[in-house]
Formats: structure tokens, sequence, C-alpha cells
């Protein structure tokens, strides 16, 4: 075998990585599992019109999946979403304790 053939089965590895980990930072809610998927939706978009100008015009196909990934990423809500998810939560005080079995306690009247 070639030894680019190496070299780009390992490019492609390192890009299947990439893909696998910006899709589960987002999922816990990072914004760097956004940026990730961003940036690797816009190299695949270049790669995918480089190739479709230069040899197989069909190749606008493939682009769908990564267009989505990127449009989707790249919408404000997703941003929000991220927030949304790493605000602190407030602090839940604890209820009051309950009243002993029998006559609830009688507070003075004025």
């Amino acid at each position: 075998m070639p030894d680019f053939l190496f070299g780009l089965v390992a490019l492609g590895g390192i890009a299947a990585f990439l893909w696998l980990l910006g899709a589960i930072l987002l999922f816990r809610r990072s914004p760097a599992g956004r940026v990730i998927l961003i940036i690797m939706s816009s190299l695949s978009l270049a790669g995918i019109g480089i190739s479709a100008a230069t040899s197989n015009p069909a190749g606008f196909v493939l682009a769908i999946v990564p267009l989505t990934i990127l449009i989707l990423a790249s919408l404000s809500s997703t941003g929000r979403w991220i927030a949304a998810g790493r605000a602190p939560h407030l602090p839940q005080y604890p209820y009051p304790p309950a009243p002993a079995y029998g006559q609830p306690p009688q507070y003075p009247h004025y």
C-alpha cells in the first residue's frame, strides 16, 4: 500500500475523533464542543466544495450533514441552551420541620 494512504487513514481517524469529541462535549453543554463542531463542519464543507469543483459534482449531496450541523451549532438558541446548563442553581432551602402529631402549636393572639 502506498504511504499516503496511511496518512489519509490517520487524517480521517483524527477527524472522526474530533467529530465525536465535539458531539460529546456539546451534549455535556460545553462551549468547546460547539466550537469544535463548527470548525469541523466548516472544514468538511470546504473539502466537499473543493472535491466537487475538481472531480465529482454530485459530491454536494454529501454536504447535507455537515451543513445541517453547522447551522444548528451556530444558532443562538444552541448558545442559550449551553448557557442555561452552566448557570449556577439556586440553593434549596430546607423545608420547615413538620409539626408533631396532635394539635398544631398555638400562637399567642394579640
